[in-house]
């Protein structure tokens, strides 16, 4: 009893194994002129975006997201 007692406690202490999310993260360098989309379910990067200036602002909503650059005028769409 003891012994499938004290099982239990250690299992409780042991380290759980980190889940993702099923979605898209969107890091914009402005030194680079570039973007990074992230896989947050693998914490991984899953595309590089080359932009032809500065991003000021990322926003989103829940079909796409948008990167500003300002300087040159441009909205850019992430499907």
């Amino acid at each position: 009893m003891l012994a499938s007692g004290a099982a239990l406690i250690m299992a409780g202490c042991g380290r759980q194994r980190a889940t993702g999310f099923p979605g898209l993260a969107i890091i914009a360098a402005a030194g680079e002129h570039s973007a990074v989309l992230v896989d947050l379910n693998t914490f991984r990067p899953a595309a590089r975006l080359e932009l032809r200036a500065a991003p000021s602002a990322v926003a989103a909503d829940s079909d796409r997201g948008y990167i500003l650059t300002p300087s040159n005028g441009t909205i850019h769409f992430v499907d």
